[in-house]
């Protein structure tokens, strides 16, 4: 409660909804308030700010070889995360970060570069993975004054070695991750009177690469006293085929009968203007002025000025009004309620009067229908917690 870990679960659980992807991160920093001792955190993540393995298909992305999160941090806060980069190297990071290539040391900055964070990004295609779009390389952004931190976690495999133990007729594995020595040997020789008999076997554990610009500032051992990456994905609906990456959310399901509630509505209004001024029928020779006549019957209060005797000849004739249609507005409203029906989410699980009386036991089942439609979403943020 004291660092709002339920309002940032939430967060992220909202993240997955709408878009289909949330992040929780674990997050810790030395507690300037008690030397010696950090702070852990837990935080949402931005979704723009996390890239993983595009190979990852499982639902935890269990199977994702490593996570990159892209953090944003204000020069107060690189300096309390890391005191030993001067702050000689923090300047520089800030004034060559929007040169992605001096940023990283390869040549030195030029006037009038265009950088990635202010350029358009092209969203339309709703079928792109992230990883077919550029990615952002700068290291400083200079309308936030803040710089940027590659935090990157993957898997690397290594050995661990077990020693057959005599008189615990058992395999027990080496107090460190490396190959028993000579002298080891020899000393096992002398207390047991028999050759040391070695066992191995590959594991894996997660590395950590902190760096920005061309500074490393971490390049070592998860320091969390948990085997598995700090960054925890919350996914609400996945590409069921498993070929693709691809998440989305509840929105993604709303699009189409949106665009088609939309096209309706128009059509209405359309037809509404049309009936407004149907227009006339109307000779040849009615008007003085044919283009200064279209003109004023577009225009409510003008006058529209027509050859002496055309009213009384009737050579003018006001069209018939059409009468409104229903079906358009039946089509509105029918595209209305295919968005209720396409989430899941009816009208009893919010909370609204059907605008009829039911026994509570129909509206009971009713919102345990809704419930169960979005059961997914439950599972996901069950799992991430």
């Amino acid at each position: 409660e004291r660092f709002d870990f339920g309002e940032e679960e939430d967060a992220a659980l909202e993240s997955a909804v709408i878009c289909g992807r949330g992040f929780i991160g674990i997050d810790f920093l030395p507690d300037p308030n008690r030397f010696g001792e950090i702070v852990m955190k837990e935080i949402n993540i931005p979704v723009s700010e996390v890239h993983f393995d595009p190979a990852a298909r499982r639902p935890k992305l269990d199977d994702a070889s490593y996570f990159v999160w892209d953090r944003w941090l204000t020069k107060a806060d690189f300096s309390m995360r890391w005191p030993k980069v001067s702050s000689k190297k923090v300047n520089e990071l800030a004034e060559c970060g929007n040169d992605p290539w001096n940023a990283l040391g390869n040549v030195s900055g030029a006037d009038g570069v265009q950088h990635a964070f202010d350029m358009p990004s092209d969203t339309d295609h709703e079928y792109d993975n992230d990883y077919e779009n550029e990615l952002d390389t700068n290291f400083y952004d200079r309308s936030r004054n803040m710089i940027r931190v590659v935090h990157m976690e993957y898997w690397e495999t290594f050995k661990r070695y077990f020693v057959w133990n005599p008189e615990a007729g058992d395999f027990v594995e080496t107090p460190e991750p490396k190959m028993p020595t000579k002298e080891m040997k020899e000393e096992f020789f002398a207390e047991f009177g028999e050759e040391m008999v070695i066992e191995t076997m590959m594991d894996k554990k997660v590395k950590w690469l902190i760096f920005a610009g061309d500074r490393i500032l971490y390049d070592d051992d998860s320091p969390l006293p948990y085997r598995g990456f700090s960054v925890v994905p919350l996914l609400a609906y996945r590409d069921v085929s498993q070929r693709t990456g691809n998440h989305f959310g509840i929105v993604r399901l709303m699009k189409d009968p949106q665009k088609e509630v939309n096209k309706r509505w128009s059509q209405t209004l359309n037809m509404l203007n049309q009936q407004v001024q149907t227009g006339v029928y109307a000779e040849t020779d009615a008007f003085v002025d044919k283009r200064q006549a279209e003109q004023s019957l577009k225009e409510p209060g003008s006058i529209t000025w027509v050859n002496n005797g055309a009213l009384t000849a009737g050579k003018i004739k006001e069209r018939d009004v059409p009468q409104f249609p229903n079906a358009p507005m039946q089509m509105e409203q029918f595209s209305q309620e295919i968005i209720k029906k396409i989430t899941g989410i009816n009208p009893d699980l919010l909370g609204q009067d059907r605008g009829r009386q039911e026994p509570g036991i129909v509206v009971k089942l009713r919102q345990q229908q809704g419930i169960t439609l979005l059961k997914p979403l439950f599972n996901a943020f069950n799992k991430a917690k």
